[in-house]
């Protein structure tokens, strides 16, 4: 029977600069992750389509 180990994942030292890079990379700003949520008109455009009062006089019935 084989026994496979994984060595611990270990963080090494890196140098000054790389880190500062890293980090330079990483960095954002609030407005880069700002998300707009406003909209213009209604949430849903078939909303007064589906009002039972909306649909029964667009479509007149002659009997």
């Amino acid at each position: 029977m084989a026994i496979t180990v994984t060595p611990p994942a270990t963080a090494r030292s890196h140098s000054p600069a790389r880190s500062a890079c890293a980090a330079r990379c990483s960095a954002t700003s609030d407005e880069e992750q700002a998300v707009s949520t406003v909209t213009a008109g209604p949430w849903s455009p078939k909303v007064y389509e589906s009002r039972p009062e909306t649909t029964a006089a667009a479509f007149p019935v002659a009997w």
